[in-house]
């Protein structure tokens, strides 16, 4: 096997020298040390140094051994990557990097595996003596195995976690969704220094109770913005399968909390309680049916693995169901009588069309407050994981999950075969064009499924907003006012909104390009961008617009864009609100937050695909109301410059 070693350094080259000297001891396996020096002063570079960068803006170690990882890519193939830490160190006469590779080697699924720490400090990192390996939630970021190939799959760590906190929080969590697990080995321990390189003289590193200080204010936050205010419980369900015996999760989520003083604590705890209560139960127990008395609960696509309690629906009168019937159907129940239906490994059987029939039909039996949950295949993890896992009989996993199982086809013929693929954002575009309000998603319940051990499926609840809860109002900002009054949006042409980042030309060739297709196919539809002048002035704009149209779709393409320069008036933003159908998923998003855009409700959509669900069947206009275009090209509309 061939290891590449990540070591991460700030300033101590003697820590450096040391760390170089352990892992150039012999080993069963080719390591190669690659050592970043993050921000270091030119006389305390050390000498193995494969990369520097100067570091004046304080990006960490997690920055650093992206870096790392990246040209370590680029210079060779590595079966493993060791992500350690200058001041970590093991056992004189002990192959560290063979342990570990051994005990991966055996686990296909095993995605990281640290050694525990001979001193403690982290929960659940004591060595337990006589042990081999066991799973849990997180490991320490000191010194950890990763398989490349989980790697390549998932992801890295977080490079915006500056102080690392909670950035392998947030890979475990992505990892288990995946399919993969982290684990603790019991044949192995490090001694960490812990502590000796904060707030040293001449290493420009602030305390260690400041580090900490700022670690935990930002590991909280940017976990509950980014996953929830539940995030926690989201991750620990992701590990579901697993005997983990602590949760650290939890336990850091409230450990973290300490980095705030008492009204900045009052007030995320006020936030977690109102995200709860929104909702009345926590994240975990939403996640599966109710089971309360009187309920009218519908398992569709029953089989013969009837339900007690339930009314089993499904086509085959041979399965002797309580009522046989196409899902896409539901007239022997009234209008708003169902509390809850259940659907797993049903939905990819049905063409697009039944699909969306379907889901309109649930929501009508569905009474408010009822919930759908429905489990299928993820489009998106099945392409990954194309030509990787197969099943017993050597069935390629993600291929079943793409157009079924061929023994299953090869008894019952076409019903068994899978019909559409949905990935978590057309599935959600979908669900909310069909009247559903709250859609979210979680771990499977189906995994005695051979695809469960790889993470290819998914698990969606979606619920009707309850006849007496009332839509909290967007967060208020000096550009727009209250925004509950009714506008009549069939008046207004469908928007598609997105909000670029006009000095990154990839966005807006990826604007173009991913969706432009599709906003020509639906010539009803207009697209409408926002440009403050905070960002860019119009000129520059269109200039950049233009280019990447030009770039993208040609010059004889046809299309209609807005810009919006300025804030809106609350009138304008009633009808943006109104009109939005969908809000393009660009990577600039993310990084404003969900505050950049109040009040909007439209669906994310990250693919064609999505968009065509957001919009619904192509409007062809009447040929007097084409545009008339010898050449075609790229059309801006009347600029908006709507200020209140």
């Amino acid at each position: 096997m061939k290891i590449a070693a990540l070591v991460a350094s700030r300033n101590r080259p003697d820590l450096v020298e040391r760390m170089v000297a352990q892992l150039s001891k012999p080993s069963a396996h080719e390591i190669d040390v690659y050592v970043v020096e993050c921000g270091s002063e030119l006389d305390n570079v050390s000498s193995h140094a494969t990369l520097w960068y100067p570091d004046d803006e304080f990006k960490g170690k997690c920055y650093g051994h992206n870096l790392l990882l990246e040209q370590a890519r680029q210079t060779d193939a590595y079966d493993y990557y060791w992500v350690l830490m200058n001041d970590v160190f093991f056992d004189e006469g002990v192959d560290a990097a063979a342990v570990l590779v051994e005990q991966m080697e055996r686990e296909e699924r095993m995605a990281i595996l640290s050694p525990t720490n001979a001193d403690g400090g982290y929960p659940g990192a004591d060595r337990r003596p006589g042990g081999e390996w066991r799973a849990v939630t997180t490991c320490d970021y000191l010194g950890f195995m990763l398989r490349a190939e989980a790697a390549h799959e998932v992801g890295f760590l977080d490079a915006g976690f500056a102080y690392c906190w909670g950035a392998i929080h947030e890979l475990a969590f992505k990892l288990y969704s995946a399919g993969w697990f982290v684990a603790y080995s019991d044949r192995l321990a490090y001694r960490h220094l812990g502590g000796s390189t904060y707030g040293v003289k001449g290493t420009r590193t602030i305390s260690r109770e400041e580090y900490q200080r700022r670690a935990k204010r930002y590991a909280y936050d940017h976990l509950r913005e980014t996953y929830g205010e539940e995030w926690d419980a989201r991750f620990f369900a992701a590990t579901r399968g697993h005997q983990i015996e602590v949760d650290t999760f939890a336990q850091h989520r409230e450990y973290w909390l300490s980095g705030f003083d008492g009204p900045e604590i009052e007030q995320r705890r006020q936030s977690r309680e109102l995200a709860r209560a929104r909702s009345g139960r926590d994240w975990a127990a939403r996640m599966l049916p109710r089971d309360e008395a009187g309920q009218v609960r519908l398992h569709l696509g029953a089989g013969r693995d009837k339900r007690e309690g339930w009314i089993n629906v499904d086509t085959n009168p041979a399965c002797e169901p309580d009522v046989c019937a196409q899902v896409d159907d539901l007239s022997m129940f009234e209008t708003a009588s169902v509390d809850l239906i259940e659907a797993n490994h049903l939905f990819e059987h049905l063409t697009f069309d039944q699909a969306v029939n379907a889901v309109a039909e649930w929501r009508r039996v569905l009474r408010p407050g009822g919930e759908l949950f429905l489990e299928l295949p993820d489009l998106e993890r099945c392409i990954a994981l194309l030509g990787q896992h197969h099943d017993d009989l050597g069935h390629d996993l993600a291929m079943v999950g793409l157009y079924g199982w061929p023994p299953d086809i090869a008894r019952d013929g076409e019903p068994q075969q899978h019909k559409w693929g949905w990935s978590q954002a057309s599935l959600t575009a979908l669900l909310q064009q069909q009247g559903f309000g709250e859609v979210e998603f979680g771990p499977i319940t189906q995994d005695w499924r051979p695809a469960a051990r790889i993470g290819r499926d998914m698990r969606v609840r979606a619920a009707v907003a309850s006849a007496d809860k009332v839509a909290t109002p967007p967060t208020p900002t000096v550009d727009v006012q209250t925004v509950e009054a009714v506008v009549d949006a069939s008046s207004l042409p469908p928007i598609v909104l997105a909000w670029p980042q006009w000095d990154r030309p990839a966005e807006l060739h990826h604007l173009f390009t991913a969706f432009g297709p599709e906003l020509m196919a639906h010539p009803e539809a207009r697209l409408t961008l926002f440009c403050h002048a905070r960002e860019c002035d119009r000129a520059t704009a269109t200039q950049a617009l233009e280019r990447a149209f030009t770039a993208t779709l040609g010059a004889g393409a046809d299309l209609d864009v807005e810009l919006i320069e300025g804030p809106l008036s609350p009138e304008h933003h009633r009808q943006l609100c109104a009109a939005t159908r969908a809000v393009v998923d660009l990577p600039s998003l993310a990084r404003r937050g969900p505050e950049a855009l109040p009040g909007i409700k439209a669906p994310l959509v990250s693919s064609a695909a999505d968009l065509r669900v957001a919009l619904g069947a192509r409007v062809e206009p009447e040929p007097a109301a084409a545009l008339p275009s010898a050449t075609g090209g790229l059309r801006l509309l009347q600029t908006s410059t709507r200020r209140g």
